[in-house]
């Protein structure tokens, strides 16, 4: 066998193996999709939330040309709750979905210029 196949031979023997690997019981399912109510329903209103915003950011934009910030967080804020909610529904992460962390607040922010571009001390 080539080394390079040996090689993935490897990785998969790990991957299928991997004794770490968590497996969810049928309690704790049955429980977590209880817990979930609350967020459906929260999603439910986010969503509609998201598409009001877009249908009004529409037109805001099509008149000024530009979208508000206002406007933009909104969405944002409805946007992400729907990824950390499904994240938890599909069984994908553990965490409670909060409504609001630190990459919602500071979505759409110019972020600190590249290390190139800043000025260095003399």
């Amino acid at each position: 066998m080539p080394p390079v196949a040996s090689a993935f031979a490897s990785i998969e023997r790990q991957i299928y193996s991997n004794p770490r690997r968590h497996r969810h019981r049928g309690l704790k399912t049955s429980f977590r999709y209880i817990l979930a109510i609350p967020i459906v329903i929260v999603r439910y209103a986010t969503n509609l939330l998201l598409e009001i915003g877009a249908i009004g950011a529409w037109f805001v934009i099509l008149i000024t040309g530009k979208l508000p910030r206002g406007l933009f967080d909104v969405m944002v804020l409805a946007n992400s709750y729907t990824a950390r909610s499904d994240a938890y529904l599909f069984l994908l992460t553990e965490t409670y979905p909060p409504f609001q962390d630190e990459h919602t607040r500071s979505a759409g922010l110019p972020g600190p210029p590249p290390a190139e571009q800043r000025a260095t001390p003399e």
